[in-house]
């Protein structure tokens, strides 16, 4: 199935390859980029067997059992092989390329 996605952009966390909107919210006065309907992430037309979103990051598996995550990663927890943030904020692989069935994000850590 394909992923699909919507909240507070401002990290990236859509997936969309952009901190932009399309939409502007706003909550206590404090105005962000979010979506309010379902966006599809910049996922190559991959097709997701499982997803997981976590604080400001969200992690997906293949259908064929490929790991891929997207936005923050000051604490790694994108699995990349690095805490710098990517130039686009779009689905990459986990590093090692390892294979999972699932995948569970959490606040700044991830795992299978």
């Amino acid at each position: 199935m394909a992923a699909w996605c919507w909240g507070n952009n401002a990290p990236g966390a859509l997936g969309t390859g952009d901190t932009i909107g399309p939409e502007v919210c706003v909550v206590v006065s404090s105005p962000f980029p979010c979506s309010t309907r379902a966006e599809r992430p910049s996922s190559a037309g991959r097709q997701f067997r499982w997803i997981s979103a976590g604080a400001g990051y969200t992690c997906a598996v293949t259908a064929d059992f490929h790991p891929y995550c997207w936005d923050s990663t000051g604490f790694g927890e994108l699995g990349i092989g690095s805490t710098l943030q990517p130039e686009r904020h779009a689905a990459r692989g986990v590093a090692g390329g390892h294979r999972f069935r699932q995948i569970e994000a959490g606040d700044r850590h991830t795992c299978v």
